[in-house]
Formats: structure tokens, C-alpha cells, sequence
């Protein structure tokens, strides 16, 4: 009976895994970026790993202390840094994205609270055909983005 239950489970382990993909997605190192009082804006910075069968799009998330979460790349347009609103970020199935600093990153609007250096913050990320996945950062100052140490999820 004992065996039974245990290659039932196994099974459904199989099955899960063959219809999303061995550990769909993960995010580690997830940063948001401390900004001054009265600052309604900030950035978000973190790297999500595909670790499924197929591509998925990365399409918008949230967080408890923003209104709303965009997604945006940087780009060098006439000599300007600019930054553009994406409506989706695909990621290839083995493929891992940073999203950093100069490149594509998530835009955190209206700031409902004051981020402090070393706070813990829940950031949640939607993906077109995917679970949605969530993850713990810690708020560090600007330029402090990369140091110290990842969160696993």
C-alpha cells in the first residue's frame, strides 16, 4: 500500500513536470533600489532562470508597496539614455535573464510606502502560460545593486 502511494506520487511529480518543466521558473537576487523621501518611483533588479521545456513570457508582476510594476529596457536613442515600456520579455527554455541596471529591469510606480536600505520585500512576476512566481529581495542603495548576497526561490 506504502509503495502504491509512493508511485502515485511519483507519477504526479511526472506529470507536473512534463507539463510545465522541471523547476519552471526561478528567481534569485532580487534587489529594489532604496530612493530618497518623497521619491514615487524606483527600480527593481533581479535574474529569472527558464528552467522549463518551452518559452515563456514574462509579462508584468506586482508588489505590495507600489501601485503598479512595468517591465522596461534601457536604450542609447540619439546619444540619450532612454527608457521604454515592454509589454513582454521572452525567455527561452535553459535561459536565464538578468534583469539589471542598464539594460532591461522592472519599473516600480507610485510608492506607497519609504524603502529602507536592507528592508525585506515580496515581489511577485506574471508569466503568459507559467505559474506566477514570487520571490524575497532585500532594498539597497543605488549602486549597491550587486553586492552582498542572493535569495533562492
Amino acid at each position: 500500500m506504502i509503495l502504491s502511494a509512493v508511485r502515485f506520487a511519483a507519477l504526479l511529480f511526472l506529470a507536473s513536470t512534463l507539463a510545465y518543466g522541471a523547476n519552471t521558473i526561478q528567481m534569485e537576487g532580487l534587489v529594489v533600489r532604496a530612493m530618497p523621501p518623497g521619491q514615487a518611483n524606483t527600480a527593481a533588479y533581479l535574474k529569472l532562470h527558464n528552467g522549463s521545456l518551452k518559452a515563456v513570457a514574462l509579462v508584468g508582476g506586482s508588489v505590495t508597496f507600489a501601485q503598479r510594476l512595468e517591465i522596461h529596457q534601457t536604450r542609447q536613442v540619439d546619444g540619450y539614455m532612454r527608457m521604454e515600456k515592454l509589454d513582454q520579455v521572452i525567455i527561452a527554455p535553459g535561459q536565464t535573464l538578468s534583469l539589471e541596471p542598464g539594460g532591461a529591469h522592472l519599473m516600480l510606480f507610485g510608492l506607497e510606502q519609504a524603502l529602507t536600505p536592507g528592508a525585506e520585500v515580496t515581489l511577485c512576476l506574471d508569466f503568459m502560460a507559467a505559474p506566477t512566481v514570487c520571490g524575497r529581495g532585500e532594498v539597497r542603495k543605488p549602486g549597491m545593486e550587486s553586492s552582498g548576497h542572493d535569495h533562492h526561490h
